[in-house]
């Protein structure tokens, strides 16, 4: 039997329906199978009944299966996110990690932490709380915490995380003896200010309202913050394709580098950077309070 070149696109077309139809898992809101009509136009043609190029019904027809592949890539991805939010909403417990006891507290709102910055202030699990009423920021912040090595004594710290961009907050809590105590406070307001950790325990602070800044922070056995690498470019409006024009080391600005490449720059901060630590929304464990 001969088959004519629109019928080998309508079976095409059947063809790509039933394989949309097994990659969208029994999706009713995807809409993007073409029916028969779609298919018979893609073939159109001005007076005549029948397609006479083939290599055109080919391309035709390879156009269709290649959506379908596309498809069922983005089913697969989707599919992923969906299994991804399933596992983040499930309810655990602070007591299914290997977390300190004193952490514990702090993320239960048991216990707050005197604020090393401010005298008689302390930090607390509901500070967004404060930040929402005064400042109506934080209204609808998210939550979430790490563990991080960030002294390298093979003990991790309690990093604490309130953000609603560009709103954002991070804690840096450990313990030292038997008390809990805040290594670092970072926040911003604003996108032109940013701030990080890595999974190797060293963070990243930077900014590009006054000139452009970034620096490498580490900590001491006393949890104290200290400068590892910091970098200024100071004009910003000059035709310098550098990212910065010098740098120094371990906080002493009498030290000035000048930066001859960008290249030179990646390799300098190559040694200090991570991967993102694990972080773990507060929504998802029971016995943490809730907003």
């Amino acid at each position: 039997m001969i088959v004519s070149a629109k019928e080998k696109i309508i079976l095409a077309g059947f063809i790509l329906s039933g394989i949309l139809t097994l990659t969208s898992c029994g999706s009713q809101k995807r809409e993007t199978v073409p029916n028969l009509t779609e298919i018979e136009e893609a073939v159109e043609y001005t007076g005549e009944t029948e397609v006479e190029d083939e290599a055109a019904v080919f391309e035709t027809t390879e156009a269709i299966f290649e959506a379908a592949e596309t498809e069922a890539e983005i089913s697969a991805e989707e599919d992923r996110i969906d299994t991804d939010d399933v596992h983040d909403s499930a309810e655990a417990f602070l007591t299914d990690l290997d977390i300190h006891p004193l952490y514990a507290a702090f993320l239960r709102n048991e216990i707050s932490v005197p604020n090393p910055y401010m005298a008689g202030s302390e930090l607390s699990f509901f500070d967004d709380r404060m930040y929402s009423q005064e400042e109506h920021t934080f209204e609808s912040a998210t939550k979430c915490f790490s563990l991080v090595d960030v002294n390298n004594d093979g003990i991790s710290e309690l990093v604490f995380k309130i953000y609603e961009s560009p709103d954002e907050l991070m804690y840096i809590l450990g313990v030292q003896g038997d008390r809990l105590i805040c290594y670092d406070v970072y926040e911003t307001h604003t996108s032109h200010m940013a701030f990080g950790i890595y999974d190797n325990g060293i963070v990243t602070w930077g900014q590009n309202y006054d000139g452009d800044e970034d620096i490498y922070y580490s900590f001491d056995s006393e949890g104290k913050p200290y400068e590892l690498i910091h970098f200024v470019r100071e004009d910003t409006a000059s035709d310098s394709d550098l990212f910065y024009d010098y740098y120094y080391l371990d906080g002493d600005e009498t030290t000035k580098c000048i930066l001859q490449s960008n290249e030179e720059y990646k390799n300098l901060i190559s040694p200090y950077e991570g991967e993102e630590p694990e972080w773990f929304s507060c929504r998802s464990f029971a016995d943490m309070p809730k907003e």
